[in-house]
């Protein structure tokens, strides 16, 4: 059973199921006018906004804003008609905490706003009018960040509000900001955005919608204090949240939140038939019986962050998954032992294997539920290669997070090189989600979805098995296809499939994911990969967010090289940029003084089992012509002045840190 007092991580995925029946607002039967449990709609942030509001026992408030994705509420309170709501937001360039407070009037919910840059008076009306959020992803063709684009619309489709957030840097939309308009004619969209701070920013969306493709691709245009950005984007919808579904899902927390407090069993939030990664309902009924024994006074904290119940047809097949959502869970209480009041529990729930109990909805006897992603065991998975099938022609294997290659995003998987005319597998069981034609290359993708959430896809295919089809299932190691070749020139032929892990839209690092059979063959092949990056990206999964010049430091463990007569302790090696195979270094001494700098110059990345390059020093020196072999955080390095040696035979042994 998951460790209650785990934090995780935040994610983003898709939805399934849309409910028309909901609890009502204020001014229906059975919610009073004076009741804040409903739809407000009221100017924040400098756009239109909607906060949905859920009452609780005790006057406390959860919430949500579902056209504010850097934005949510942390919690609220209200005392007869007095209202305070607290809100946080963060994005790569900024966070903040602000606090709205006001008073209930009826259907009017009026006060004043202060994020830290002074309070700004604020009106709230209920609204009834039904509405959707169509949650859409948008970013570059070339990588890069995402963005995550809620747009509010009514039934007819047409905009009311929304708002965008980037989840890494913000080289397209700045960081965060407004949705002002989204203008649809046909298949053409135009959208209009805002963003404010020290450096206020507009941009304008010129897309087209492809109904075969499920992606809308166009060129933007950014102003800002700096001058003006231009390029192409593309995106696509992940799922939609009705009115309705989203004040059903508040209900369930608010229900969650009152079980706990009373120290109750907590059933009725939980599907029946609960499965997550092994965990059932009674792992996580016993887990908060614990909770119940060690703690008194328990106080329940919801904060919501995307919640996506429905799909339709324009949801892309990358992100079709069953509903979700992003939450973040905090209880406090007084230990029962005595002492002051302290964080048992703090969890934000995502979507990876492990992290992700509380993520998946479903309906149960006409409420939603936690299902969890119905999986029997932590998901593990085998390489696409098979022992014996693998190769070393050119670099083995190509890791993950790599800034080369046409990658200056970082690589989103493995390149795995294989024997001609090896046959490509499936690493765990699955159902086959999408087999598409890649028209560069002449080549075939398979993607192949294994839980909710979660696939796999190999490309570089040259063709795909018999019996491979949209919507086959496979077991674990079935053949779905034969490498591809990679280079038309006869000369440098070899064959490899390029090899993707998803979470949704988010690529991740195999690695993690491996199964002992796994990784013993990655264990083969890495230990022969050599690659143009590995110098100061060594590893097999490497953090692709990271910042050029990209310096990585080796110190020595033993054996021995020296420069200008100098025993070298430490080697700076230094990428200047993404885009090219330019590198320098720095040698130090025992004292971490300077012995000397100068450029770095690959030779042969083919060299079998290791690689020659030249450190040519600034000045006049003589150039280290050096040969080496790199191994995750070892590097053994051999050189001379006048001749490259033939092998590491007394090479020196550096190692590095970790990723």
């Amino acid at each position: 059973m998951k460790r209650l007092h785990d934090v995780s991580r935040l994610g983003w995925i898709t939805g399934l199921l849309l409910l028309s029946a909901c609890g009502g607002d204020g001014g229906t039967p059975g919610n009073p006018r004076d009741s804040l449990t409903g739809v407000w709609k009221g100017q924040l942030l400098g756009h239109e906004s909607y906060i949905i509001l859920q009452e609780r026992n005790g006057n406390h408030l959860l919430g949500y804003l579902p056209a504010d994705p850097g934005t949510w509420i942390t919690e609220g309170s209200r005392s007869a008609g007095d209202v305070s709501i607290d809100f946080a937001a963060d994005n790569p360039k900024e966070s903040w905490t602000g606090r709205f407070s006001g008073t209930l009037n009826g259907n009017t919910l009026s006060g004043s706003f202060d994020n830290g840059s002074g309070p700004i008076a604020v009106s709230f009306t209920r609204d009834l009018k039904p509405f959707t959020v169509a949650h859409w992803l948008f970013g570059s063709p070339d990588g890069g960040p995402t963005y995550l684009f809620p747009k509010i619309e009514n039934t007819g489709g047409g905009f009311l509000a929304g708002g965008f957030v980037s989840l890494g840097n913000c080289t397209l939309f700045t960081c965060a900001g407004n949705i002002m308009d989204w203008d649809s004619a046909g298949f053409n969209h135009t959208i209009e955005l805002a963003s404010m701070g020290d450096c206020p920013a507009t941009s304008t969306m010129n897309g087209a919608w492809d109904d075969a493709a499920k992606i809308m691709q166009g060129d933007f245009s950014t102003t800002h204090c700096m001058g003006v950005e231009s390029g192409p984007f593309f995106g696509g919808k992940e799922g939609l949240a009705d009115r309705a579904a989203l004040l059903q899902v508040l209900e369930m927390f608010s229900n969650l939140a009152e079980h706990i407090e009373a120290e109750a069993t907590v059933t009725t939030e939980f599907s029946s038939n609960f499965l997550n990664d092994g965990r059932t309902r009674a792992d996580w009924l016993a887990g908060f019986d614990h909770l119940y024994a060690n703690y008194n006074d328990l106080l329940v904290r919801i904060m919501v962050r995307q919640i996506v119940t429905a799909n339709d047809t324009d949801v892309h097949y990358l992100v079709k998954n069953p509903a979700r959502v992003q939450w973040r869970l905090v209880i406090s209480g007084v230990p029962e032992g005595g002492g002051p009041r302290e964080t048992a529990l703090d969890e934000t729930i995502y979507m990876l294997p492990g992290d992700d109990d509380f993520f998946w909805l479903g309906t149960e006897s006409g409420r939603y539920v936690f299902t969890g992603n119905g999986a029997g065991a932590p998901f593990r998975m085998d390489m696409p290669v098979a022992t014996g099938d693998s190769a070393k022609a050119f670099m083995g294997l190509w890791p993950y997070g790599a800034h080369g290659g046409g990658h200056p995003e970082g690589h989103g998987g493995w390149d795995v090189e294989f024997a001609m005319g090896a046959k490509a597998r499936a690493v765990a069981d699955g159902v086959v989600v999408s087999i598409d034609l890649d028209p560069d290359w002449n080549q075939y993708a398979v993607a192949i979805r294994h839980r909710p959430g979660v696939q796999t896809e190999t490309g570089h295919l040259q063709d795909v098995a018999p019996g491979i089809a949209v919507g086959t299932s496979v077991a674990r190691g079935d053949v779905i296809g034969t490498a591809g070749t990679i280079d038309n020139d006869p000369a440098n032929i070899y064959y490899q499939v390029h090899f993707a892990l998803r979470f949704g839209t988010d690529t991740q690092c195999p690695g993690a994911w491996l199964s002992t059979a796994g990784q013993t063959v990655l264990d083969t092949i890495w230990a022969t990969a050599e690659y143009d990056d590995e110098l100061v990206e060594p590893y097999s999964c490497n953090p692709a967010n990271v910042s050029f010049p990209l310096t990585r430091t080796w110190r020595r463990v033993s054996g021995s090289i020296q420069a200008q007569a100098t025993d070298v302790e430490a080697i700076e090696l230094t990428r200047v940029d993404p885009t090219t195979r330019d590198y320098s270094y720095t040698l130090r001494d025992a004292f971490d003084t300077i012995i000397e700098t100068g450029t770095v110059t690959w030779l042969n990345i083919k060299a079998i089992p290791d690689v020659e390059i030249d450190l040519k020093p600034d000045g006049v020196s003589a150039t280290h012509r050096a040969r080496i072999d790199i191994l995750s955080h070892t590097m053994r390095i051999n050189w001379d002045d006048t001749i490259r040696p033939a092998d590491l035979s007394g090479a020196a042994v550096f190692n590095t840190t970790s990723p």
